[in-house]
């Protein structure tokens, strides 16, 4: 096995995903709500393709599971320029009390369209809510989101988080 920088300066990438349009280009996603991409001649664009810190939770400084977790390119990509992003937010504004009080974060789904005046930015006016869950811990949030053969959009969710399988989200004697 012989291991290749292909791109450095990063935080926590946490995926590398080959654009379906042809450019030979690869996005990378970052844990801190960055969404970069590395040119086919291997160069990195200065600007991020997106950039959602600003509706991610504060993050740990030494271990989170929350942030940034997912995208996917629709099947038909190169033609309507849709891609599909999961991230932690804060609680929804319109969680319930109980939420508010004793729950981490809310998990999203969200569609973005890529910009029509650049290729390598995405419209971030663009998005629209596909799904959204309270999550009652930190962590164990899945969120590997990606186009099944019958185009369907799947996403995965994760067990409601904590070790040891207590605490909100888990039932007492069942656990998950």
């Amino acid at each position: 096995v012989d291991l290749q920088v292909v791109a450095d300066g990063l935080t926590a990438p946490l995926l590398l995903q080959s654009s379906p349009d042809g450019t030979g280009r690869n996005f990378i996603i970052e844990q801190i709500g960055l969404i970069k991409i590395l040119n086919a001649d291997g160069s990195m664009e200065d600007e991020p393709f997106l950039n959602i810190r600003h509706k991610l939770v504060e993050l740990g400084a030494d271990f989170d599971e929350q942030g940034l977790l997912g995208m996917a390119f629709h099947p038909d990509y190169k033609n309507n320029g849709k891609f599909y992003i999961a991230y932690s937010s804060p609680v929804r504004g319109d969680a319930g009390l109980g939420e508010h009080l004793w729950y981490a974060h809310t998990n999203v789904v969200a569609e973005y369209s890529v910009s029509s005046d650049d290729p390598n930015k995405a419209d971030k006016l663009s998005e629209r809510i596909i799904t959204q869950m309270d999550w009652p811990q930190f962590n164990h949030n899945g969120h590997w989101i990606g186009f099944g053969n019958d185009g369907m959009l799947y996403i995965s969710t994760g067990d409601g988080g904590y070790a040891n399988d207590w605490g909100i989200g888990h039932h007492v004697t069942k656990g998950n």
